[in-house]
């Protein structure tokens, strides 16, 4: 069974000043852990733009994907981009 097919998983927290930190891990039957956590987030506290990232390892350094403002800025064409940041002018400037 691989690590992303389980039903239940064990969500840790780690209290950190500067972001919030957890550990992954799949359960197995009652409490039990499957094994060791399959994945690390990282939240970043006090950010203007919520950015949320996910890693294979403790140290960080196998990133297996983002999600927030910045991840989804990075997929999208240079053309929505500015739309999008025009209609925001217009809206906030009152300008059309």
């Amino acid at each position: 069974m691989g690590p992303f097919d389980y039903d239940r998983y064990l969500v840790d927290q780690v209290i950190r000043p500067i972001a919030n930190l957890y550990r992954v891990t799949p359960l197995a039957a009652g409490e039990t852990p499957a094994g060791p956590p399959i994945a690390y987030v990282r939240q970043k506290k006090l950010a203007i733009r919520e950015q949320i990232r996910f890693f294979a390892d403790e140290a960080e350094t196998q990133e297996l994907g983002r999600k927030g403002g910045r991840a989804r800025a990075e997929r999208m064409p240079p053309e929505r981009r500015v739309e999008i940041v025009r209609n925001a002018a217009a809206k906030r400037w009152g300008r059309t």
